[in-house]
């Protein structure tokens, strides 16, 4: 077991039973001693950090490089297994609310008694925790993540799912996603079986003008059999499919039903246009994502943008393969020395735009008409039209007033003299990224890149190729490139599934950014000429 392997956070509740017998004595000190006080002969439980959720539950960061395994259990099956046995505790990964299973014949949850004189009490959400098409799932701790995770997806496509802060002694609270706000509408109320879903806010009314009622359905069961067929406008059947390929892949089900393509290439393929034959790439372009000179196939054209779930979760990383050339670009950056600091000229700035506004952005990026310039993205631009095969600049399409907000707030917050003259919004579906490369001298001096519904690692790194800077250009942040960084450092996001930041391996997602630049004032005058 590996270094990082070994350490993980986990979320610790004792059970119904456990909680009732010590009612009146839980307090976050005594729970710790509990937790800590069992562990194996010869071995250590190294604490890293304690988060406090309850009096009787805790988010532990342990290091069990040193904790011994027992009866052929993992060690965090072994530590799951101790804090059920010895200390009536349930075990939860932290990083996505599934249960610690310490047994592989049998599921020993179900020994845990239930409680059935309690009734949830009413989810108290903060404002500040509503984020676009974000639900909330109620649920027993019995009750497992792949679950709760089926019964959201039956009101269709899900981006993210992760358990909340909101978890108690009683019952799991999970967060979760979904890719359009019409299957958020269709949460409100919604519940099957034991799984409970809940919204910041009512939609019912909403919700009730999108059903279609089926009279031959009981009338007790109308609604919700009307709320899951209107799911299947939002890409319920897709969702649920996936999570049975998920399932069938980690059962290790089904492998020699599966095509051997690359699903990978076969994902790229599809987010060509048929017709483009010639490896278009960014000028300067160290790290081209797509294969090299290999012809899309000729496929019908889909939008990378039809399931933006379809991202690390998805994909094995057993089934990613990189490409030659991200491969290279890998070697390039091993040979270099990683900056501590960013390179003159370099600024990031977090929470450039507030959560409002990215998602106007976002949905305003559903109707932009998108080009086929690039064969790794979908490119719209405004102002002034880059060709990336002729490497010319001529007059483009104008300004749309939707983004007349955005171009006055770079000008009041000092990053632009004046509005900003041209604008290239670039949609990157995963493994894609853009190769490296040093914007045309055509720009001006500041070159502004706003991201948006996904975070990703960025990379620049030195005309000599000696040293490199890595940024984590979060949602909503602008990072800000002047001077040697505009002119001396290459930029560039390699090709991945996911990115590693501060020890930490996250899934990528569809990406929306917007470069925003001026222009050198000659060159803008001969192209209005």
């Amino acid at each position: 077991m590996t270094t990082t392997d070994s350490m993980g956070r986990y979320f610790f509740t004792p059970t119904q039973k456990t909680y009732h017998d010590f009612r009146d004595d839980w307090n976050p000190v005594e729970t710790l001693k509990v937790l800590t006080g069992h562990v194996p002969e010869g071995s250590q439980l190294t604490i890293l950090g304690v988060a406090i959720r309850t009096s009787s539950s805790l988010l532990l960061h342990v290091d069990l490089s040193q904790y011994a395994t027992s009866e052929g259990l993992t060690t965090e099956e072994t530590l799951s297994k101790l804090m059920f046995d010895n200390n009536g505790f349930l075990t939860y990964r932290a990083h996505d609310g599934s249960l610690v299973r310490h047994s592989v014949t049998a599921n020993p949850w179900t020994l845990v008694p239930e409680d059935p004189t309690h009734a949830p009490a009413p989810l108290d959400i903060p404002k500040n925790m509503e984020s676009l098409n974000t639900i909330f799932a109620r649920a027993p701790p019995t009750i497992l993540l792949q679950d709760i995770r089926r019964v959201a997806a039956c009101l269709g496509s899900i981006t993210a799912c992760k358990l909340s802060s909101l978890t108690n002694t009683f019952e799991q609270v999970v967060e979760i996603t979904f890719k359009h706000e019409q299957s958020m509408w269709l949460a409100d109320g919604f519940q099957l079986g034991s799984v409970k879903l809940a919204t910041a806010k009512s939609y019912t009314a909403i919700r009730d003008s999108m059903l279609e009622m089926d009279d031959s359905v009981a009338e007790d069961d109308r609604v919700l059999a009307a709320c899951i067929s209107a799911g299947t406008k939002y890409g319920s059947r897709e969702m649920l499919q996936l999570i049975h390929d998920e399932e069938s892949i980690l059962k290790g089900e089904g492998e020699h039903q599966r095509d051997k393509h690359d699903k990978v290439r076969e994902w790229q393929a599809e987010a060509q246009a048929p017709e483009a034959e010639d490896n278009v790439t960014d000028a300067n372009d160290d790290n081209n994502q797509a294969t090299p000179k290999m012809k899309p196939k000729k496929v019908a054209l889909k939008s990378p943008t039809h399931d933006p779930s379809s991202k690390y979760l998805f994909i094995s990383p057993k089934e990613y393969k990189p490409s030659p050339l991200a491969l290279k670009y890998q070697e390039k950056l091993r040979g270099m020395t990683k900056m501590d600091t960013p390179p003159p000229g370099f600024r990031f700035i977090p929470e450039f735009i507030t959560e409002e506004e990215e998602r106007t952005l976002i949905r305003l990026a559903k109707d932009f008409q998108w080009e086929r310039d690039v064969t790794t993205r979908r490119t719209v631009q405004f102002g002034f039209k880059y060709n990336y095969k002729t490497k010319t600049i001529s007059k483009g399409t104008p300004w749309i007033p939707e983004l007349e907000w955005l171009r006055v707030k770079l000008r009041d917050a000092k990053i632009f003299e004046g509005l900003a003259q041209q604008c290239i919004v670039n949609e990157i579906t995963p493994p894609n990224g853009f190769g490296a490369h040093i914007d045309d001298d055509a720009f001006a001096d500041t070159i502004a890149i706003l991201g948006t519904q996904s975070a990703v690692n960025f990379i620049v790194h030195d005309e000599e190729r000696k040293e490199y800077y890595e940024e984590r250009s979060k949602r909503r942040s602008l990072m800000v490139m002047q001077q040697e960084a505009r002119y001396r450092y290459y930029h560039s996001i390699p090709e991945g599934i996911d990115d590693v930041w501060n020890g930490h391996t996250t899934a990528r997602g569809v990406r929306i950014s917007y470069t925003i630049r001026m222009m050198i004032e000659q060159y803008a005058v001969d192209i209005k000429q």
